[in-house]
Parts: structure tokens; C-alpha cells; sequence
């Protein structure tokens, strides 16, 4: 119910006054998925004020309740940029509320990625490629591109989530496509590893084929300043094994 979003709201504000065991704890939950804590304290004290009995009694429970717990003030934050975003009539108000956004969203990629570059087991390491593959995290890209040979030796219980295959920043890597290929020919240029020419070839061919794979080297050899063009040609050999 809580993807139908504000058509849902009446009939859940509808739930929570009639206060039955279960229904009322879904219709709570699915508010707050809807609105956010915030909005949904503020839906609840807008219907308390057209309420009487025991609906208003069961009302102002629910309401003295969501204020008691924890305000999970950034997930309401977000929300509340997106209610702003949903209703902005002006188009400085939406440039304004979109910047706000995107600032968040880069925020929450980076903190991820800092975890890259800690002590943290690979394990956890893992976990946080497939992430930030998952989400795109182009901005992340030198956190993954140093840690393109981390591998997963034994993956245990990390069959229970989709973590790809033994190289997870190298598949994040890859599923972000085309904006990895100037940072991934650059490690080419950097890098005098066997085992990580191998990981950005196969990068490569995932993101382009392996005939794009050819011509996107190619034309990396023909810019590459003097002297850097070697290795690249090293790594167009591998690509023709």
C-alpha cells in the first residue's frame, strides 16, 4: 500500500483510528513509509483535530508514540526534500530542492566508499562494491579502481546476496559502464600487474564487448602521450587471446 503513496492515506489514517490489533501497526508503518515520521505526526494531528472519542483517543496514541521514538532525522529529511520536489511550482524552488538531493545522495555514496580505504575484511569490502555498483556510484570510482583485485576467496554466506563472482569492485566497476573507461584505460597506463591489466581487459570487455573492447584500446593508443602508449598495447594483445 505504501507505493500508492498519498491516495493510501485516508483509509490508513482511517486504520490507526480504529485502533485493531495488527491492521493498526500496518497502517502506522505504511504512513511513515509515505510520509516520513514528520509528515506523518503532521497527518495524524490534522485528522486528530476533526476526531471525537475513541478514535481521537486511539489517534493521539499512535501520535504520542512516533513522538516518543528516535527521529530517524535524515530517511525524514530525504522524504521531506521529495514531498517539497513532488509539489515545487517554481523552477528555482526544484533546482533548489534537486541540488539538495543529488548532495545527499553523493554524501551517502562516499560515506560508503570511505570503507574502501579502511582496515575494514574484505568481506565487508565486498559488500560495499556491490553497493556502490548497484547504486551507479560513478563519483566513487577511484575507491573501486584501487581495489579492483580484492577478491573474495571463500564466499561462504555471501551466497545468500548477489555479490557477482570473485571480483566484486572490478563487476562494480564494469556495471557502471562507459563513465569507468577513462579511469579504468588510466590504470592501464599506471599499472604494471599482470593479474590487474587481466581484471581491466575483462572490465572492458564487459562494459563494450569485445569488439568495443578493441576499438575503445585502439583509439586509447593512438591519444596516449609519448611514451605511455606500451602497456596499452600490452593490454590489446591480452584482449586478442
Amino acid at each position: 500500500m505504501a507505493l500508492i503513496g498519498k491516495p493510501a492515506e485516508r483509509p490508513l489514517i482511517g486504520a490507526i483510528s480504529q485502533g485493531q490489533p495488527g491492521a493498526q501497526d500496518f497502517a502506522i508503518s505504511a504512513l511513515v513509509s509515505i510520509e516520513g515520521k514528520k509528515g506523518a505526526q503532521a497527518q495524524l494531528a490534522e485528522a486528530l483535530k476533526s476526531s471525537a472519542g475513541e478514535a481521537a483517543v486511539k489517534i493521539k496514541a499512535v501520535l504520542g508514540l512516533l513522538k516518543s521514538q528516535a527521529p530517524d532525522e535524515g530517511q525524514d529529511e530525504t522524504r521531506e526534500l521529495v514531498r517539497l520536489l513532488r509539489e515545487a511550482q517554481s523552477a528555482q524552488e526544484m533546482d533548489e530542492l534537486t541540488n539538495s538531493l543529488v548532495g545527499r545522495q553523493y554524501a551517502f555514496w562516499y560515506s560508503l566508499a570511505d570503507i574502501l580505504r579502511s582496515s575494514a575484511p574484505p568481506e565487508k569490502k565486498a559488500r560495499v562494491c556491490f553497493l556502490l555498483g548497484e547504486f551507479g556510484a560513478y563519483r566513487t570510482l577511484s575507491w573501486m579502481i584501487e581495489n579492483i583485485s580484492l577478491k573474495v576467496e571463500n564466499r561462504g554466506e555471501l551466497e545468500k546476496i548477489p555479490l557477482w563472482r570473485q571480483y566484486p569492485c572490478q563487476e562494480a566497476i564494469a556495471r557502471i559502464g562507459k563513465p569507468a573507461e577513462r579511469a579504468l584505460i588510466q590504470l592501464l597506463v599506471d599499472t604494471d600487474k599482470d593479474d590487474v591489466q587481466e581484471l581491466v581487459v575483462q572490465a572492458f570487455i564487459y562494459i563494450e564487448g569485445r569488439d568495443g573492447a578493441e576499438f575503445t584500446l585502439r583509439r586509447a593508443i593512438i591519444e596516449a602521450p609519448q611514451g605511455k602508449a606500451e602497456k596499452l598495447e600490452k593490454a590489446l594483445e591480452r584482449l586478442k587471446k
